[in-house]
């Protein structure tokens, strides 16, 4: 007789049928993403360290401003779809609307197979008629990373699909474990092969690595879509589906400026060696916001079906619980980089231990960023997404002013203290947004 699979779904679903509760079900989901994250971490870590010492702080400095210009283009390139394919795919699936769910996966790509080449098309014309004022590492850099957004569009997106299928595990292996791995492996080779590694060579493997991992995913996305949606014939809401992928666009928008904006603008006021600093230090600054992504992995539908029915109690002992569990990583991680950051940055190079102020200054504001605690999904989960974009956006808009007095001022550390200063801001504006709107105290609390 073969051995039943159940779902992550089923088994928390079962868990909370013998009475385990919410506790139970929030530490159990919290240590398979914590785990899984964990690995993705160390080995991300690795991949940057790696790329560190065999490229060098110049090369280095152009492999991360050219990524950072990826992770930039990939949300015109997804249109919001990443996130609202968990949404629509997750529901049609479960209210067995086969037409619904066929047309939508196919609708879906077909949108970002022409956002993401259309961007890249636009990219590569764009570059190459600057192509003079470029330097030859730069330029093919820029290029090769343009050519990968398709790829790494379709990663996200057909991601996306495999966990609203509730494979969870492998979508999140997918994309925490599997790139910075096959990163790792390939510039390795490309390095004893060669004798030296280059910027545009370390992002051809990026390239490569997410060609691969797109070919598993869709293999995976194949075999846990339903027969009857394979067989069905598919009906379109593309004016719905746009609707609801916008604002998702936007938000996320927000917050990868706010994550990105401080690289780039050093890299194009300063130059790709100071970019290279700040980015291994900032690398460093997020580890301590680990503890609130874990948690966050789980919190979203939990909020959403508490609210829902009205349990507010039952939303403030689950959002109090969650706090207490990422105070304690969040103190314990931050003391131990406030002291030996110096020392963690040197393992990149010595060259990497300028960056130790920009890293403790980091540091401050990711730890407010985590005691916030789950502010985000609390707003976004309980019909308040319009303010959460507000709120976001206003930090956006405030770290790039920042950044633009701040740099040429005071250099990365300038750039630190923008994003602190508009890090800080926005979270102070959606703790107090949490407790108008919900009467919820995202922050810790000890009493019972």
């Amino acid at each position: 007789m073969p051995r039943r699979r159940f779902s992550l779904r089923e088994i928390l679903v079962r868990w909370q049928g013998e009475g385990a509760g919410l506790d139970r079900l929030m530490a159990l989901a919290s240590a398979q993403a914590f785990l899984i994250q964990g690995i993705g971490a160390l080995l991300a870590f690795a991949m940057q360290w790696t790329l560190a010492r065999l490229l060098g702080v110049e090369s280095f400095g152009i492999y991360v401003y050219c990524m950072t210009w990826l992770r930039m283009f990939i949300l015109p390139a997804t249109f919001g779809l990443d996130n609202s394919t968990v949404r629509f795919t997750s529901a049609y699936a479960a209210q067995e609307e086969w037409g619904l769910l066929r047309g939508f996966l196919t609708r879906s790509k077909q949108i970002v197979l022409a956002t993401s080449v259309g961007l890249t098309a636009i990219t590569v014309a764009s570059i190459w008629a600057f192509r003079g004022r470029l330097e030859q590492e730069m330029l093919y850099g820029l290029l090769v990373t343009a050519v990968t957004l398709p790829f790494f569009a379709f990663r996200l997106v057909t991601g996306g699909s495999l966990r609203a299928f509730q494979r969870f595990v492998f979508a999140l292996t997918a994309r925490d474990i599997a790139p910075p791995l096959l990163v790792i492996a390939g510039v390795l080779v490309v390095w004893l092969a060669r004798g030296d590694l280059t910027a545009p060579l370390a992002l051809t493997v990026h390239l490569l690595a997410n060609a691969v991992i797109l070919a598993v995913i869709g293999w995976a996305l194949r075999g846990a879509t339903p027969p009857p949606a394979r067989a069905a014939v598919a009906e379109h809401r593309t004016r719905e589906w746009m609707f609801v992928s916008l604002p998702m666009l936007l938000l996320s928008s927000f917050f990868l400026l706010l994550k990105q904006t401080d690289i780039l603008m050093v890299g194009t006021l300063m130059g790709p060696a100071p970019a290279g600093i700040y980015a291994v230090a900032s690398r460093f600054a997020m580890l301590i916001s680990f503890g609130l992504k874990s948690v966050n992995a789980i919190m979203a539908p939990l909020i959403s079906q508490l609210h829902a029915t009205g349990r507010m109690p039952e939303l403030q002992r689950l959002v109090s619980r969650s706090a207490r569990m990422i105070f304690v990583f969040t103190v314990t991680a931050c003391a131990a980089l406030f002291l030996g950051g110096e020392w963690a940055l040197g393992l990149f190079g010595d060259e990497f231990r300028a960056g130790n102020d920009v890293l403790r200054l980091l540091l401050l504001s990711q730890a407010v960023n985590a005691l916030a605690g789950s502010v985000g999904h609390l707003l976004t989960m309980t019909g308040s997404q319009r303010l959460a974009a507000w709120i976001a956006g206003s930090g956006a808009l405030v770290n790039v002013v920042l950044n633009i007095v701040l740099i040429p001022l005071w250099g990365i550390v300038g750039a630190a203290v923008a994003t602190a200063v508009s890090t800080v801001g926005w979270n102070v504006a959606a703790v107090i947004a949490v407790r108008r709107r919900l009467g919820v105290n995202p922050i810790v609390s000890w009493s019972r």
